[in-house]
C-alpha cells in the first residue's frame, strides 16, 4: 500500500475519548540504514492536515476514537497505525491496545505525563509528581526520533560509551535537559551489521526543522559509531 504512514496516540476513558496526537512514522529511511519496511521513528505533526492536507482527515480520525472507546471499549492508552493515501482515505493498519514507541514525542511536547493519563483513563490515581531535570518544551516545540541501525558490525568500547555521553550532553543542554540519546550500547558488546544501535532525539519549530536537525544528528553518531567497526583502521 502506498501513502503516508501515520500513528495516531489515543487516550481513552468510558466517557471521553481523546485523540492526544498524530505523528508520522519513518520508514525504512536510508540515512538511518534502515531496511526494507523497518520502523526507524517518528516525527509529531501538529495535525493530520499539515502533512496530508486533507481537512476530512480529521472527523475521520474522531471518528475512529470513538469506535475504540464505544465498540471495543478500549481503555487507557492506544496508537493506532494508519495509512493516509493524500486523497482523504484512511486505512487502519493495527490497533495496539499499550503505549507505543512514539508516545514519549508527546511527552516531551508538553502534554504531559503518558502514563498518568492512561491511568487517570482507566480511574487509577497517578503516584506523586516527582522533578525531572528537564523542563518543559515550548508549546510550538515538534520531537522527532530516530532509530540507527548499522552498517557493519561494530565493537562497542568504553571510549566508545564515553564520547556517545558527552554528544548527548552537549545536545541535551540545547533541548531543555531532555535525553538527546536513548538506548546507549553497553561496552564489550559487538552490534551486529543491520541492527538497531541507538535512538536519536531531536527537536525543532516544525516538523521540517525537527527532521533536518534529526538528520544531522544521525550522521554526527553514525560517524562516531564507523569509528568502531570491526576492520576499521
Amino acid at each position: 500500500m502506498t501513502g503516508i504512514p501515520l500513528s495516531a496516540v489515543y487516550c481513552l476513558s468510558r466517557d471521553r475519548p481523546h485523540l492526544i496526537g498524530v505523528s508520522r512514522q519513518l520508514i525504512g529511511e536510508p540515512w538511518c540504514r534502515a531496511g526494507g519496511f523497518a520502523w526507524c521513528g517518528a516525527v509529531v505533526i501538529r495535525s493530520v492536515t499539515e502533512s496530508v492536507s486533507d481537512a476530512r482527515l480529521d472527523p475521520r480520525l474522531a471518528q475512529l476514537g470513538d469506535m475504540l472507546a464505544n465498540q471495543l471499549h478500549a481503555v487507557g492508552l492506544v496508537g493506532v497505525d494508519l495509512m493516509a493515501d493524500g486523497a482523504g482515505g484512511l486505512t487502519v493498519i493495527e490497533v495496539n491496545p499499550r503505549p507505543t514507541a512514539s508516545m514519549e514525542l508527546f511527552e516531551r511536547s508538553g502534554i504531559g505525563s503518558m502514563a498518568g493519563h492512561h491511568l487517570a483513563a482507566c480511574g487509577v490515581p497517578s503516584p506523586a509528581r516527582h522533578e525531572r531535570d528537564a523542563v518543559p518544551s515550548e508549546p510550538a516545540a515538534i520531537w522527532a526520533k530516530a532509530v540507527l541501525f548499522t552498517a557493519q558490525p561494530t565493537a562497542v568500547s568504553s571510549e566508545l560509551v564515553r564520547g556517545l555521553q558527552r554528544t548527548a550532553s552537549a545536545w541535551a543542554e540545547n533541548d531543555g535537559g531532555w535525553s538527546a540519546l536513548a538506548d546507549i550500547p553497553a561496552p564489550d558488546q559487538v552490534l551486529v551489521a543491520g541492527g538497531p544501535a541507538i535512538t536519536i532525539f531531536a527537536v525543532g519549530a516544525t516538523a521540517a526543522k525537527a527532521l533536518t536537525c534529526l538528520r544531522s544528528r544521525v550522521a554526527q553518531i553514525d560517524a562516531i559509531l564507523a569509528t568502531a567497526r570491526v576492520g576499521s583502521p
